[in-house]
């Protein structure tokens, strides 16, 4: 008898930025408004550098503000939008716009042409069957997502077959086999200045979308007729010479993927206690990249256009052979197998590039006439496997399992081989007697382990030297570009790991999981300095300890566990601790290395990898208005006040090569001179995890997902460029920048503002603990409604089951600043270029039938 079901599932749903973003000086006025200040706290600091005042150019503070806050230090006076001229823009008296000053044009918002309606629609067909001695499943489905940023798009076509087949009694196969065509067109998703996220939320509100004549008019674009031209702001102080949303509209990034997934099993069962079982496995995709860059406007507009094409194929596969023991024997089970598997990786890429095009719209490179560049390569690694593993328990209640591997890897020289055992037991308490039936304690099981694993932490061919290989006169020339490193071997990890399972009450209404976990991490792949002379700066070597533990924890509570109406709370999280405990050596010294600081944390002894390490941000100086740091040092003439030539650049280091030595603390408003420090902050929270609520009664369902966080700190990048101290202009400003320190006695956190006045002055905001954000967090991640349609009405129309769901993704977030993520990276601090979250509804229906 051969039984058939089949299942179709239909998603659609759309994107939108409904989570909070950075509060902003939004308004042209106030923008120009507090640029015109900052010039003439420029004015001041000038007097005050100059001694004997201005020279004779400018006759007051005032006077030197309305003469540069639109000029070579301020806005491009193309940019001053309104109708008088730019040394009348401003009130000196009040700082303000004068009364009866109008607009000739209001810039554009760049978000309302840089982001598009976004659909996404999911289509989704399945059947399966079979009978007692083959089964089968087939399904196709349809992607077809528009993306919110501007002329982005992603479709997909997917299949796959499995089937599995008894042949014989003792021989059974099974095959599956996935396929899946893509294409997708990804304008304004690079690191950089083409960035739609990045320019739409930080373009100060001066600067016009569309290039205006002197008028404020906007102007006919000749080259692609009904558009106008777009500003690409040679004179602008932000993202100079580009313009994101015109690129994203007249430049292209094609992308077009084909993969296949695919593997083949078999197993012999030689006797019923004894089998033999292999499986190949192989993922294959190739990926083409097609970039167009308009030959108009922007950076190709020297070179008439740019196509840059690459063609990129991955051959993966793994073979494997496993031979299984299985016996039981009364109350005694026992399983064990050994295992040999080989991995193979290879990854080729081709690239070429012209410039010159013919056709703007044009994609292959016939149609450019400059040969600009052609490179290959091929990269890949090999991997073979010895393994085997032995189980035991006695009636459930006593577990027992161990297992040893051995693997060599093509990525290490010499040292190619690790060796790497696990051994674990567990205790099902609850099946004991004296626990037998218990209605306070239905299910204990206590549970630990001991083990090693292995980690390839290197590239592919980490052992040689490097050489580029290059054109001189006709001839081949090799230039050294990197040593090798021929004595690298496995990392390797000890994590030992106790836990325990266990529900409480009647129909086990509470369950909970603990696990605890101490890894430690030896032979860490570490750079290692090297003396000047060498010609090389870092040689990387196996060294250094390191320690990760951590308390895992998950609670599911069964409020409501009726028939007709179900109610489940869970909670889940992680507590964490990391530290380093051994240091490599430091090959110029031959001894271990004191410190590695890596640009805002650092490595040293004792301290965890996450811990802060940089400038201590003192707040304003309320007599200036200046920015002040601590600053350490070394009081060697006993006068009992900081001397030139006495600050301590790293406090750890400085201690650490004199030990006992007094150090004494100042503040310091020079930056250059401030102290790198550990500051007392670590990115690791103390808590984070997450809280479900699942419910259910009759037809009608609903699940929603909270993420939290609490503790620990993250560095909030975007908003330091936002409380930027540089040009006017060269920057979207932050609410905060009205709380600046304006005149003497002010009590703020927020230093002067002074255009650029010095790079000391720019360095406000640099790197310190200013811009250290706590990282706590609360996020509603997501909620979903479903609703199944009873069998009668289903079977009705021809149905064996329909459901219906609203789904809802990434809906809402409180941090400790407006727009600030820190869900969005891993330690939590916020980037530049970093991919905002979208929030995401979506309507599914799913039918059997």
């Amino acid at each position: 008898k051969v039984t058939f079901l089949y299942r179709t599932h239909v998603k659609i749903g759309f994107n939108s930025r409904l989570l909070p973003r950075y509060e902003v000086i939004s308004s042209p006025e106030e923008y120009v408004e507090i640029g015109w200040s900052a010039m003439s706290q420029r004015g001041v600091l000038e007097q005050q550098r100059n001694r004997r005042g201005f020279d004779r150019n400018y006759s007051s503070v005032e006077d030197f503000a309305n003469k540069n806050f639109f000029g070579d230090d301020g806005f491009a006076p193309k940019y001053n939008m309104w109708n008088v001229a730019t040394e009348q823009l401003i009130d000196p008296t009040t700082g303000k716009i004068r009364s009866g000053v109008t607009r000739k044009y209001t810039p554009e918002k760049w978000s309302d042409y840089a982001y598009q309606a976004s659909v996404r629609s999911e289509y989704n067909l399945s059947v399966s069957g079979g009978n007692d001695k083959t089964t089968y499943y087939t399904g196709l489905g349809y992607l077809d997502d528009v993306g919110y940023a501007l002329n982005t798009h992603f479709q997909r076509y997917s299949g796959r077959v499995n089937v599995s087949h008894q042949a014989k009694p003792w021989l059974k196969g099974e095959f599956n086999l996935g396929y899946a065509h893509s294409k997708s067109r990804e304008n304004g998703q690079t690191e950089d200045v083409d960035n739609l996220f990045w320019v739409t939320d930080n373009m100060p509100p001066l600067y016009p979308l569309f290039l205006r004549d002197e008028n404020g008019n906007k102007i006919a674009d000749k080259y692609y007729p009904g558009n106008y031209v777009y500003d690409f702001g040679d004179d602008r102080g932000f993202s100079g010479t580009t313009n994101a949303v015109a690129q994203g509209m007249y430049d292209r990034k094609d992308r077009t993927r084909n993969e296949l997934n695919a593997n083949v099993f078999f197993k012999i069962d030689f006797l019923k206690e004894l089998s033999f079982e292999t499986r190949l496995g192989g993922q294959y995709y190739n990926k083409n990249k097609d970039n167009i860059t308009n030959p108009y406007y922007g950076a190709e507009k020297g070179e008439k256009g740019r196509i840059v094409k690459y063609r990129q194929e991955l051959l993966n596969y793994t073979f494997l052979q496993l031979l299984r023991y299985t016996q039981s024997f009364g109350s005694h089970n026992l399983q064990a197998f050994a295992a040999h598997e080989s991995t193979t990786y290879d990854w080729t890429t081709l690239s070429g590039n012209k410039s010159g095009l013919i056709d703007p719209n044009g994609t292959e490179l016939n149609n450019a006439i400059k040969l600009a560049g052609l490179n290959s390569y091929t990269i890949g690694y090999r991997l073979e496997s010895y393994f085997g593993q032995l189980m035991y328990d006695y009636e459930g209640r006593y577990l027992f399992s161990a297992s040893l591997r051995r693997d060599g890897s093509s990525r290490f020289l010499k040292d190619k081989w690790g060796n790497f055992a696990s051994a674990g037991i567990g205790w099902v308490v609850s099946r004991e007697k004296f626990l037998e039936n218990n209605k306070y304690v239905p299910y204990l099981k206590l549970k630990t382990s001991y083990g090693t694993v292995g980690d390839q932490n290197t590239n592919y061919y980490a052992g040689y030297d490097v050489y580029n290989i290059d054109n001189f006169m006709g001839q081949p020339a090799a230039s050294f570009r990197r040593i090798g490193y021929p004595n690298l071997t496995w990392e390797k990890s000890k994590i030992f790991q106790v836990g325990t399972e266990f529900s409480l009450l009647e129909k086990r209404a509470v369950d909970i999981q603990l696990d605890y976990y101490h890894k430690t991490t030896d032979n860490l792949i570490f750079d290692s300095t090297l003396a000047p002379s060498s010609g090389n700066n870092v040689y990387k070597v196996n060294d250094g300890l390191l320690i990760n533990q951590g308390l895992e924890f998950t609670l599911t509570s069964h409020l409501v566990n009726r028939e007709d109406f179900k109610l489940d709370l869970g909670l889940n999280g992680e507590v964490l601790s990391n530290k380093l405990t051994r240091m490599p050596i430091d090959n110029t010294t031959g001894k271990p290395k004191v410190l590695d600081n890596l640009g805002g944390y650092a490595r040293t002894k004792d301290h965890s990898i996450f811990d802060f390490y940089m400038r201590e941000y003192r707040g304003v100086n309320p007599d200036t208005g200046a920015a002040q740091y601590t600053l350490h040092y070394q009081d060697r003439n006993n006068n009992q006040q900081y001397d030139t030539g006495e600050e301590i650049a790293s406090l750890y280091e400085f201690e650490h090569a004199n030990p006992g030595v007094a150090v004494q603390e100042t503040t310091t408003e020079t930056y250059a001179l401030a102290t790198q420090k550990y500051v007392g902050k670590s990115a690791i929270p103390d808590v984070r995890g997450a809280v479900t609520l699942r419910a259910a009664y009759k037809g009608f369902s609903f699940s929603t997902q909270w993420l939290y966080g609490v503790g620990g700190y993250a560095y909030d990048n975007i908003y330091a460029s936002m409380m930027t101290n540089g040009n006017i202009g060269s920057n979207i400003w932050h609410v905060d920048v009205r709380n600046r320190w304006q005149k003497p006695g002010d009590q703020t956190d927020v230093p002067r503002l002074s255009s650029n006045f010095s790079a000391n002055e720019r360095n406000s905001s640099s790197q310190s603990t200013r811009f250290l954000t706590k990282a706590d967090y609360l996020a509603l991640n997501n909620i979903t409604l479903g609703y199944d349609l009873p069998k009668e009405v289903c079977e009705s129309v021809g149905f064996s089951g329909l459901t219906f769901t609203l789904s809802g993704d990434n809906l809402w977030i409180l941090t400790h600043r407006r727009g600030f993520n820190p869900t969005t990276s891993e330690i939590g601090n916020s980037g530049r270029y970093q991919y905002a979250p979208l929030s995401t509804f979506t309507l599914g229906v799913k039918a059997n039938f």
